[in-house]
Parts: structure tokens; C-alpha cells; sequence
């Protein structure tokens, strides 16, 4: 599942045009800052209670989850949730993205499933707690957290954004097509992107990229901009890639502008 056509240009990794990079999903909160290696004692079990037995797919290591959630201190205090997010969390249990309580505490649930996580703080923020900045630490060092999660769906499929309707062609399988795009993972690095005079061609369903790519640009219009959300399980699996830069599991971010629709004769 390699996309050699797309990520071999390593000497540009970083090169992503500021006019995009607005339009990335980034910033994952539950793998930064975290340091549950901390001073404080490895004391404390994860405690887990099914509020909800759902009724679809078994979650396992491995499966990449869109979750609902709340996150609180122990007193109820709210640090963090989807709705004031406005986005719904997207992780790979077994992947080692998020903290280990939650890494730990999700499988085993099924698909609308709702669970409340009982997270000693080894297993959480440890020693260094949860800071957007110096003076503002939602979580604080040393604190034990409550997660009540959902398990809103699996995902397999690629999640698409319309950032624009393209007033051009739409384009289908077996349509070959010029796009400009960028690629970052849920932290925010930036692996790849194309640089302003340049694009890469493909033909929609046949060559050798990764499926994610052509089931996002499927049905875009010439003019069009998506972002899309790809799952490891359409991109590059539980391996990562060749070079070491996308690690296993990665949940990829794609920036896609469809430049035109390339004629047979390659005009």
C-alpha cells in the first residue's frame, strides 16, 4: 500500500504554501504535552463502566474510530470535549496517538457503544498535565481524568470536506487529472506537498496511490478544493511508508485542488 509516486520528493517535505495550511485539520491534543513516565507513583488501575452496550462492529487494536467524548478532573471540572471542539476525535487504538488510557480503554466497545474511563494519571497527562500555554493547564500535573466516550462509527471510508465546488467537469474512474495537494498527519508535520508551478497527475482508480487518494478525488469538479480525512486502512496500514516519515496507523490530512481533467491525449 507504498504511494511511490507521491511521497518520494523528500528534499520538499516541508514545503507546503502557507494558503493551505489553514485548511489542515491539525492539533491532537491527547499526544502532546504528555509525559505519564512522570515522578509521581505508576499507581492506580484503568476503571472502566459500559454506560451503553452498542450494537455495531467490535472495536479492536488496529481499527481507526471516530469518538464522541467528555473529558473531566475528577471533580467534574470539563477540560476538554468534542462538542467544544466542534470536531469528533479520530485515533487508532494500539497505535500509541493518544494517551494510554484511552489507547486501552476503547477496545473492546462496539459501535455506539458509550463508556465512561476512569484514567489514573500515569495513564493520562503524568507529571506535565495538559497546558495550552504556560499559565492555562486545563489538566493539571499529577491529575487523574474521567473520559466518557462514544464510538460514533468506524472509520473506513474517507471523510470529505467541500472547501469548494469547482464550477469545471466532474471527474469519475478512469478520468486522469492534474491536482495540487498538501498531506500532514493529525499532530500537524506536514510530509508532503506540491510546490506552486507543479501537480501530480493520475488516472482515477488504476495507478498505484493510495486508495484513499482516489476515493477523496472521486466526483470533485475541476476548480474544486477538498479536505480530506484518510484512515490508515486506505493509506498506509499498519506498516507506515518505506521512509520512515508517515509511522504506522497514520491518519492522513489532505489539502486537494483539482487543477484540470487531463484528455486521452494527455493535453
Amino acid at each position: 500500500m507504498a504511494v511511490i509516486t507521491l511521497f518520494s520528493r523528500t528534499d520538499r517535505m516541508f514545503s507546503l504554501n502557507m494558503r493551505f495550511l489553514s485548511l489542515i485539520l491539525i492539533a491532537f491534543v491527547f499526544s502532546t504535552g504528555c509525559d505519564s513516565s512522570n515522578g509521581s507513583s505508576n499507581e492506580g488501575d484503568l476503571v472502566i463502566h459500559d454506560i451503553t452496550i452498542g450494537t455495531g462492529e467490535v472495536v479492536g487494536n488496529g481499527i481507526t474510530v471516530i469518538v464522541s467524548y467528555i473529558g473531566t478532573l475528577e471533580d467534574g471540572t470539563i477540560f476538554d470535549s468534542s462538542e467544544l471542539r466542534g470536531e469528533d476525535l479520530i485515533f487508532t487504538p494500539g497505535a500509541n496517538n493518544v494517551i494510554p488510557g484511552l489507547d486501552q480503554g476503547v477496545p473492546g466497545m462496539r459501535v455506539g457503544g458509550r463508556r465512561r474511563i476512569e484514567i489514573p494519571s500515569h495513564l493520562a497527562f503524568g507529571r506535565n498535565g495538559f497546558c495550552i500555554t504556560d499559565d492555562d493547564c486545563p489538566v493539571p500535573s499529577n491529575a487523574d481524568i474521567v473520559f466518557d466516550v462514544t464510538i460514533v462509527d468506524i472509520l473506513d471510508f474517507v471523510l470529505v470536506e467541500e472547501v469548494k465546488i469547482g464550477s469545471g467537469e466532474e471527474v469519475i474512474d478512469g478520468d486522469r487529472v492534474r491536482i495540487q495537494y498538501a498531506v500532514a498527519l493529525q499532530n500537524g508535520n506536514i510530509v508532503d506537498s506540491s510546490v506552486d508551478d507543479s501537480y501530480l497527475e493520475f488516472t482515477i482508480g488504476t495507478e498505484y496511490i493510495i486508495p484513499g487518494l482516489h476515493e477523496g478525488v472521486n466526483g470533485m469538479r475541476v476548480g474544486g478544493i477538498r479536505s480530506l480525512t484518510v484512515p490508515p486502512v486506505l493509506a498506509y496500514g499498519e506498516f507506515g511508508d518505506l521512509t520512515g516519515v508517515i509511522p504506522p496507523y497514520a491518519v492522513l490530512l489532505f489539502r486537494v485542488d483539482l487543477i484540470e481533467k487531463v484528455d486521452r491525449d494527455g493535453s
